[in-house]
This record gives structure tokens, sequence and C-alpha cells, in this order.
């Protein structure tokens, strides 16, 4: 079929074929309307595929299946389910979003969902270059399975996978959640985000996770990221937290979200700082209010290291709950230009007894060490704080939480 498959009529298109299909273009427009193309082969659709008004589209192939950009819009008050599957799924959508659910600014009055593969489903790559994957309003949601989920996007200031509701007044909210057991985000602009949460939004990240960006994580507006929760996954994070603390008041602009991170293997690590924007930082993420600056005390930033995976700390950081085993923290103290250590302070609310973790430092502290013995040790330990109850003394701290604390 050379040309687009278009219903606007509320009538059932089905194509099947026994080899591989090509195609323009694939859109449906009305309540009843229903397309489905299959094949036994490849099935390329080199156009977009798009709906509106609660129609549905299931796309199939034995072997690849290929299309432009995937798209939901909010005409006709949702409803629409676009399903899209084969062994192999490629997502090219140049300068467009690369799968996106969006309804008008009061979201959808239905469920509206694209689904990407199944379980039998290989690969699953996502090439933008500006979002790669954007849930966004009321009843919104995007479910991605299959083994592997690749995610390449470009361009300045952009995101790789997106959820938010741009308001607090929706339930339920946008949604998106990847099943695939590992899951890899390419950044390649400036300022770009890999995993962002906005204004009540959720985004699950169900195994495993390789992202990286300026952020690795963003988040806002009382929005919840979970990374890895069965253990199961190798997480590998090249990119700050960010809490974002937007101007102006209200929940959808406060920074205090949730987000759970979950590195459970000795090649899993987070490489970056967690914090809260637009704002200084004092004990475990509450705020120094600079004027026109939203405020509150961020409650919800729960770490959980084991089995020798690593936070490398690269600027001042807070953690609300630290959790696990036999995990390792490096906190950089080296000094600036000035003969300042970078890092001024890590705080930590409450430690969960993470027995075995080891914290260690880089640079002139090493230094320092040699030089000062015992003194330069307990500054050292002293530079992470543990608020949930008084630490007075090395021996407490290394007894209570950690079996000992290493200087390289």
């Amino acid at each position: 079929v050379e040309n687009s498959v278009y219903d606007k009529y509320s009538s059932t298109i089905t194509l099947t074929s026994g080899g591989d299909t090509s195609i323009g273009s694939v859109y449906a427009a009305k309540s009843k309307s229903d397309i489905d193309i299959s094949s036994v082969g490849n099935t390329t659709i080199s156009g977009t595929v798009s709906s509106s008004g609660g129609a549905t589209i299931d796309i199939s192939s034995g072997l690849t299946t290929t299309t432009g950009a995937i798209s939901i819009s909010n005409s006709g008050g949702g409803g629409d389910v676009i399903t899209i599957k084969g062994k192999n799924i490629i997502v090219d959508a140049g300068n467009n979003w690369g799968v996106s659910v969006r309804g008008g600014y009061y979201g959808f009055s239905k469920e509206t969902a694209v689904n990407i593969g199944t379980d039998d489903t290989e690969s699953v790559t996502i090439k933008s270059n500006d979002i790669g994957i954007i849930s966004q309003y009321e009843h919104a949601d995007i479910n991605v399975y299959g083994d592997k989920l690749n995610l390449e996007v470009a361009g300045d200031g952009a995101y790789g996978i997106y959820t938010g509701n741009n308001s607090d007044c929706y339930t339920p909210t946008a949604e998106v959640n990847v099943y695939s057991n590992q899951t890899k985000i390419t950044m390649t602009g400036e300022y770009s985000s890999a995993v962002v949460a906005f204004s009540d939004s959720t985004l699950n990240i169900h195994g495993g996770l390789e992202a990286s960006g300026d952020n690795a994580i963003l988040v806002r507006g009382q929005s919840t990221v979970n990374v890895n929760q069965n253990g199961e996954g190798v997480v590998k994070l090249d990119g700050d937290i960010e809490f974002n603390n937007q101007y102006g008041t209200g929940p959808h602009v406060s920074a205090n979200n949730t987000v759970n991170v979950n590195l459970t293997t000795e090649d899993s690590y987070l490489n970056g700082k967690i914090y809260v924007s637009n704002s200084s930082i004092s004990e475990g993420g509450k705020v120094e209010t600079p004027e026109n600056v939203g405020t509150g005390n961020f409650t919800g930033m729960n770490l959980s290291l084991s089995n020798g995976a690593t936070w490398n700390v690269k600027g001042d950081s807070f953690v609300n709950t630290l959790d696990g085993e036999n995990g390792n923290i490096v906190v950089d103290m080296t000094k600036d230009e000035e003969g300042n250590n970078k890092i001024a302070s890590v705080d930590i609310l409450n430690s969960n007894k993470s027995k075995g973790t080891e914290v260690s430092g880089t640079g002139a502290v090493s230094d320092y060490l040699a030089a000062n013995g015992d003194k330069a040790v307990q500054e050292f330990a002293d530079s992470v704080t543990y608020n949930d109850e008084a630490i007075d003394a090395l021996i407490e701290f290394q007894e209570q939480y950690f079996k000992h604390i290493i200087v390289r």
C-alpha cells in the first residue's frame, strides 16, 4: 500500500500480509474507527501513526515493525488505544516527539494509551530530536514491554521520557510504565534530562536503567519516579538527580516529590549530585528560601545501595533515606581554585542502618589524613551527617552505620 490508511468514518479496516507490508501513514479519527495491520514478515509505516476521538489502531509484524512518530491527541475526549507489536520495533520520529499521548489542558475523559511491544519483543528503539516518550494530562498512559528499550534523543534541552500534568488537579494522572528488562537512554544535546516527571505524574522504570544527561532524573510538583524497584536490573546513572523548585506557589510547582532509586549490583552507580534547584540546601534538602522561590522540606529522596553499588557524589547533596547493604559512597574532597572543598555537605536524614556501606574521599583529603591522623578521619566523617540521631564520636558513627571508612 503506497498511500496512507485513513479512517474518519467509524469503520473497520483490516490489512493482512503473508510477507512484508509497507504503508505511508496511518490515521484513525472516530470513536468506532478500528485499523488492524499485520504481517508475517516486516511491517513498515514510513509516516506517522496517529489517532483521536476514541479510535483503535493495532499494528504488528512477525519480524520488525518500523514507524514514524506515534501520537494520540485530545480531540474527541480520549479512549484511543494504539498498540504496536513485533519481534523488534523501531520508531524513528525525526524532529517530532517519538511516542506521545497528550490531552488538552484538562486531559482525556477516558483511559487513553499507547502500548509498545509485548513480553516476546526483543528490542524497542525510539529516536527523536526532541522528546522520546511523552505522556501528558489526565488518563494519558504509555506502556513499553520487551527485553530492551533504547531511547536515542538529540537536541538541546531535550527530554528522554517525560510525564506531566501542568497542574495538580488531574486524577488519574499521566503515567509511563517501562516494563523492559533493561532501558538505555542516550541524550546527546546540552541541558538535557533523561527521566522527567512533573506535576503529580508517575514514571516507573521497572527494570534496569542506563541514563545519561545533565540530569539523569528531574522531578517537580509532587511527582513520583521509581527505578529498578524489583532490584533485578543494572542501574547506571550519569547525571544529577534534581528536585526542581520552580518559581511560584502551589503543589504543582513544589519540589516535594518521591524518587526511589535501587542500585543492587557491583556495576551499578550514580555519578552525580542530588539537590534542590533554584534554592540553597541545608540539612536534608530543607530550602533556605531566596526571594520568589517555593518553599518546603523535601522528604522523598530514597536511595538504596547494595552489593558494591556506588554513589560518586559530584556536589552538595541530600538523601532522605539511605538503604541497602555493602554499598559505596565516594565524596569528592578535592579543592577548588580558592582552596575550598568542592563538596561542603552530604546530608543523610535516615540511614536505615546501611550496614557495610563504605564512605570514601578523593584528592587532597588523603594528604590531609596522612598528616593529621585520627583528627582528619573525624573531620571526614563529619562531612557526611546523619540527622536522625546525634553522632558524637567516630566510633559511634562506624558501629551504627558503616563497617569502616576508607579514604583514598
